[in-house]
């Protein structure tokens, strides 16, 4: 006789995209979790393995845990991936094979007779928002009054600042704006980023004099 073995973990919101399950960061529920056979025991999911269907799934609950009952064998464990997420963790391809719609990271475990794997858990992160307007500063006191006119058609750019001191070096422009946007009609602007440390800077224009932000 056997028993079932048990393999559980946490799918968590990866705040900093460092991968690593802090304790601190969220769960996310309502992501599906699938076990499929690993009939040729690689440690990767093949589209055939993938085809003949998962043979487990749970759905996390609302603290982000789920658990899988599967009877002793050889497993890919993946997660079903959801629409503006990027996944961090595991940081492997072992489910890129199987499926689009499947993350590529996964766990490859071996289930024996009452075993329990814990702590297998994915983590997956958003992109944040920056945001702002680009105005013309009237009296110049640097402040936005509300009153003052945007103005449309300047380049706002986002660097990766990589050392983390807060200020843009010059091997952190020439790496490149992990992100750009020309302000609207109204002046305002919005950067799409992955969690991390930047500098937010304007691309000047001839006739003008920056009051805002004054560093």
């Amino acid at each position: 006789n056997y028993q079932q073995g048990t393999k559980s973990g946490t799918k968590f919101e990866d705040d900093n995209a460092d991968g690593v399950f802090d304790g601190t960061e969220s769960g996310l529920s309502g992501w599906t979790i699938e076990a499929y056979e690993d009939t040729d025991a690689d440690g990767v999911l093949s589209a055939g393995e993938y085809g003949a269907g998962a043979v487990a799934n749970a759905v996390t609950d609302g603290s982000g845990d789920y658990s899988l009952s599967l009877d002793p064998g050889d497993y890919l464990v993946c997660e079903v991936s959801q629409v503006g997420y990027t996944q961090s963790a595991p940081a492997n391809t072992l489910c890129q094979a199987g499926s689009a719609t499947l993350a590529d990271g996964g766990f490859a475990v071996t289930i024996t007779s009452g075993s329990s794997e814990p702590d297998n858990d994915f983590g997956n992160y958003q992109p944040g928002t920056k945001s702002g307007t680009k105005f013309e500063d009237d009296n110049a006191d640097g402040v936005f009054d509300g009153t003052e006119s945007g103005l449309s058609g300047w380049t706002i750019e986002a660097y990766e600042d990589t050392d983390a001191d807060g200020v843009l070096s010059a091997v952190e422009y020439g790496a490149g704006a992990a992100a750009s946007e020309p302000t609207d009609g109204s002046g305002d602007y919005s950067l799409s980023l992955d969690p991390g440390d930047y500098l937010v800077c304007e691309v000047s224009q001839g006739g003008y004099t920056q009051s805002a932000p004054s560093n």
